[in-house]
């Protein structure tokens, strides 16, 4: 079953449009300016992949059986059962049974979440809490059980953005 990902749009499409900007500015630089250009364009291809990884690849994954988020490389998985409860207070976050939590950059607490009551964190909570208590009801462990965090280090997204981003402005650098 492919996981279902939880974005917030305001931060995940601003995000994808300020990275399509300046990579199309990193491609555009290069082409004009010459050996000038082939650093300032490698500089903000940078920056777009930089924005992509906040952005984009930085959020909350679910299944039926498992939730999990990814911070940069790593990916943090724990199963349902092991979350006591979808927390929106600070920023949205995982509690687990343990008194640990799992958090995601792009669901962080910020000032402006301090002040208006982290509206936007309200929807996407929803939606993680409705899959915990269908999950949970279900449950084939036991609350004694040891709270299992599966950590792995998503390189595979991040390599094939990676080369997505840089074999066109490598490739544009060494034609010019």
């Amino acid at each position: 079953m492919h996981p279902t990902a939880v974005r917030r749009r305001i931060y995940a499409w601003p995000s994808m449009i300020t990275a399509a900007a300046f990579y199309a500015a990193a491609l555009s630089l290069e082409t004009t300016q010459g050996d000038d250009g082939f650093r300032v364009g490698l500089a903000l291809a940078s920056f777009a992949l930089f924005f992509w990884t906040i952005g984009w690849d930085s959020t909350y994954r679910y299944t039926t059986t498992h939730v999990s988020t990814t911070h940069f490389l790593l990916t943090s998985t724990v199963a349902w059962q092991d979350v006591s409860a979808v927390e929106t207070d600070g920023g949205l976050y995982l509690a687990l049974r343990d008194g640990q939590s799992l958090s995601s950059i792009a669901y962080g607490g910020s000032l402006l979440g301090t002040f208006t009551g982290y509206r936007t964190h309200q929807a996407p909570g929803t939606v993680l809490s409705d899959a915990h208590r269908a999950a949970t009801r279900t449950s084939g462990r036991r609350a004694s059980d040891p709270v299992r965090i599966h950590r792995t280090l998503a390189w595979r997204r991040g390599l094939l953005a990676t080369a997505l981003t840089y074999t066109p402005v490598l490739t544009v650098a060494a034609l010019t």
